[in-house]
């Protein structure tokens, strides 16, 4: 936010903390909630149309599904939809059906909006059965640059490149692989659980030594993400019974929103396909975003725990598990 930015409603900021969500998987950065009359959130959502292969996966309808789900009803009358972008001709549909109440958005969407009076159409202009929907807008330059850059970076990798996951076997490798754990950890999980808890585990579970150790003694295979002979990330797997765990996935922080988890959970997939294995299943921290990436690549939570780590930590963790044969 600039310094003359009116600071964004709450609503709205979760708004955009889902949208920056849907671009680290991928997806063009749209986030949406749903608030009661009260302002109370009652439903969310984000784009996941590349993450479900699904023209329907919009975050509005998301947003606006869970909200009939909690409401128990198909109508939302005095609700309100906070979207970072102008809804289309779809989505604002969704809203005249619901009898909401207003749209608040941040971006024009110059293609296909369909609820300003700039816009190709502006479906709230018409004689529908409804009480005339508001709309507002909120200004974001945080938003702005999150949309305009997920499209730099779109247009940059036109070309379509390959990621590649190399099995690290060699001390190099491994080496190489240590160096990128210390600085994501450091990046994602300070934040989370903080400095001594994160020093603790990179330095017992993703140091050199460790790793050598998971890969001989304990059957992990570490596997470094390149694209373009560069090292982007890297994933951990190993089988455990009749399912693959995927202990490890992470990517530099600058190089998240290109699409890298899903192609690695589509490489994962493949696989536990080939080994016979019915699922891949993994953690997440319970204060990790990365939990709604999972989730919308099809993971399922199937439970939760606390692990003893050591030394007086402990990881709070949810269970997820993705089906990969019936």
């Amino acid at each position: 936010m600039n310094k003359t930015e009116t600071p964004l409603s709450a609503p709205m900021a979760e708004a955009v903390r889902l949208a920056q969500i849907a671009a680290e998987n991928g997806d063009v950065p749209v986030g949406a909630v749903v608030t009661d009359p009260d302002g109370l959130i009652i439903g969310r959502g984000m784009n996941t149309r590349e993450a479900q292969k699904n023209a329907l996966s919009h975050a509005e309808l998301t947003a606006i599904d869970e909200a009939c789900r909690t409401l128990g009803g198909r109508r939302l009358i005095g609700c309100t939809l906070y979207v970072t972008l102008e809804p289309c001709p779809m989505c604002a549909g969704a809203v005249i059906n619901a009898a909401m109440k207003k749209v608040v958005f941040i971006a024009k969407n110059r293609k296909f909006g369909s609820c300003s009076p700039d816009s190709i159409v502006n479906l709230f202009d018409l004689p529908y059965p409804v009480k005339r929907i508001q709309t507002e807008t909120e200004s974001s330059g945080e938003y702005l640059c999150l949309l305009s850059d997920f499209f730099g970076n779109l247009r940059k990798n036109k070309s379509m490149y390959t990621v590649n996951f190399i099995e690290a076997h060699t001390d190099s490798q491994i080496k190489r692989l240590a160096a990128m754990a210390k600085d994501i950890w450091t990046e994602k999980y300070y934040p989370l659980i903080g400095s001594a808890q994160t020093d603790y585990m990179v330095r017992n579970f993703q140091s050199e030594e460790a790793i050598k150790r998971q890969i001989h003694d304990e059957h992990y295979n570490y596997l470094i993400i390149q694209k373009n002979n560069e090292d982007c990330g890297y994933i951990a797997v190993k089988e455990d019974g009749d399912r693959l765990f995927l202990s490890k996935a992470y990517v530099y922080r600058h190089l998240r929103g290109q699409g890298f988890f899903r192609q690695a959970v589509d490489y994962i997939k493949g696989i536990s396909k080939t080994r016979g294995l019915r699922a891949v299943w993994l953690t997440v921290n319970k204060r990790n975003d990365s939990a709604e990436i999972y989730k919308h690549l099809g993971f399922i939570k199937t439970g939760e725990g606390k692990t003893d780590i050591g030394s007086g930590f402990f990881m709070d963790d949810d269970y997820y598990e993705l089906k990969v044969t019936e």
